[in-house]
């Protein structure tokens, strides 16, 4: 990217370090459990930092990527859409791609394309491009459900309470208003 080699980077991402034994990383949710990020008598939350958004960090600091994209496998059309955009674009590009793990996140693996609509209906992922830095959103619920909606869907958010689910709550929240994103505020 740096060097505006003509690619398409795609960052598969489910959330941790899963194939070395779901270990945390930078795009990990607040609160998740994973083997580095024990929920325990110290740190209750398991892990404390809030996850990155690789695309707007990307965007940053590579002004020659003039194509960026997140998607989810929820969508497959708009993944093709987004990976042929990219492909079409000269110069560097990059998709991050949003795969829930069943493994890692403790749930069943027939629920996976189910977990990756649910985090979109709750805001924990937005699907949008950016494209020669205009902001598109791609993929908008209708009506929003709540955080908590898809954080009870799996084991690896069991352990927290209703004060640190509102935390996940409102910074979701405030990503999608930075996103310039205007949904309907979550249905309880």
């Amino acid at each position: 990217m740096y060097r505006a080699h003509d690619f398409l980077f795609v960052c598969y991402d489910n959330e941790s370090y899963a194939n070395t034994g779901v270990q945390t990383s930078p795009t990990t949710p607040f609160g998740a459990y994973t083997t580095f990020t024990p929920p325990g008598p110290v740190i209750p939350e398991g892990k404390r930092l809030f996850p990155k958004d690789l695309v707007r960090m990307v965007a940053a600091g590579h002004p020659a990527v003039k194509y960026l994209a997140t998607a989810s496998i929820a969508h497959p059309f708009d993944l093709m859409t987004k990976v042929r955009k990219a492909l079409a674009t000269r110069g560097p590009t990059f998709l991050h791609l949003h795969a829930p793990c069943p493994r890692g996140w403790s749930f069943e693996s027939e629920r996976t394309v189910e977990l990756a609509r649910l985090a979109i209906e709750t805001g924990m992922w937005t699907n949008y491009e950016i494209d020669v830095g205009v902001v598109t959103v791609t993929q908008r619920p209708r009506r929003r459900k709540p955080v908590e909606t898809y954080l009870k869907a799996m084991g690896r958010f069991d352990h927290l309470t209703p004060e640190m689910i509102q935390r996940l709550q409102q910074f979701v929240d405030q990503k999608l208003q930075e996103l310039g994103i205007e949904v309907p505020a979550p249905a309880v």
